[in-house]
């Protein structure tokens, strides 16, 4: 069980340093995972059961996973395929050809990034509402990645040869993309708090080899970090891979609404890895939607998993089928 999380009285507690902020961001992680240590229980166990997983003593029983067969034909009805985006004018003038235009490229340019053969959109949609059905909370995360580079203005001259403008150098943006992760629901934090318009910062948890530290934070901030193989062989109802070879670190991308910044932040490391000011002025700041979510209310924003109210009544998500030589036999197959 973890441990009760230290309480803070004031953004002066934690110096204003790599050092203070490591400090502060894992005062509030450890807070977080705290407040939902109950729904990752409930989860995981949940998870176990909808993945028919069992143990050596119910291994050879013959059963039928109503649970799971249940939660297929919700989330078919539920999210069959990716939308058709439809871009409509406000004002259906008859001779403005230009919003006309304008309408036809961008409603083109949302239904290609729907298609699940040039983005993940559909994928990570699909996962989410999936989680959100069988735990209790589903999740979505944007990424903006843009690639640049710089080029030459060139000067501009009159007709008369006297030069107007010098030569200059520019940026221009060569590509761009808004790529959609899905976060599975143990990797997905946020502050405690009674509504989503309490809470000050989400954050996501990604592991990282030594190479993609070095890549993403340099050499020196990846010297740092401690590594660790966090394959969970011993815990059976959790999902996470039992024998990854890799050794990673635990890196936490924390979006602060309060400071409008962005903080990493490894597990056990004593600085922070970066910080960042606002990259990309949302009004709303996060990356990330309200999470769908199962029986929130105002006084508690952390849901509570489906599966976690029907537990005496275990037969409503599995129930034991007749095995083959019974159901193949003479009396079974009599004609009534």
């Amino acid at each position: 069980m973890m441990s009760t999380s230290a309480s803070i009285t004031s953004e002066s507690d934690f110096a204003n340093t790599p050092n203070g902020l490591a400090q502060k961001w894992q005062t509030e992680i450890q807070s977080s995972q705290q407040e939902l240590l109950k729904f990752h229980q409930d989860a995981n166990r949940i998870t176990q059961r909808y993945l028919d997983k069992r143990d050596a003593y119910a291994k050879d029983e013959s059963k039928v996973n109503l649970f799971w067969s249940t939660m297929q034909v919700l989330l078919s009805m539920l999210y069959a395929r990716p939308p058709k985006a439809d871009v409509a004018r406000s004002f259906q003038d008859y001779d403005d050809d230009v919003a006309r235009v304008s309408g036809t490229i961008l409603q083109r340019l949302l239904n290609r990034a729907f298609d699940d053969n040039v983005s993940a959109w559909d994928s990570a949609v699909r996962q989410g509402i999936e989680d959100w059905l069988v735990v209790g909370e589903g999740q979505i995360w944007l990424r903006y990645e843009v690639t640049t580079e710089d080029y030459e203005v060139p000067a501009v001259f009159d007709e008369f040869g006297q030069e107007l403008s010098p030569a200059e150098q520019a940026t221009r943006i060569v590509n761009e993309d808004a790529p959609c992760d899905y976060i599975y629901w143990e990797d997905f934090f946020y502050s405690p708090a009674r509504t989503w318009h309490e809470i000050r910062w989400v954050a996501r948890r990604v592991y990282m080899t030594k190479d993609q530290l070095v890549a993403r934070f340099g050499e020196a901030i990846a010297a740092q970090v401690p590594l660790g193989n966090y394959s969970k062989k011993d815990q059976v109802n959790d999902q996470s891979p039992k024998h990854d070879p890799w050794n990673k670190a635990e890196v936490f991308e924390i979006w602060c609404k309060e400071k409008r910044k962005v903080y990493w932040y490894a597990k056990s490391c004593d600085v922070i890895l970066d910080v960042k000011d606002d990259p990309l002025g949302l009004d709303g700041f996060f990356p990330c939607p309200k999470p769908l979510a199962s029986s929130t209310s105002w006084t508690k924003s952390t849901p509570a998993s489906p599966g976690s109210r029907v537990r005496p009544r275990s037969s409503v998500c599995t129930t034991r089928a007749p095995r083959a030589s019974s159901a193949c036999s003479t009396r079974a197959l009599k004609t009534r």
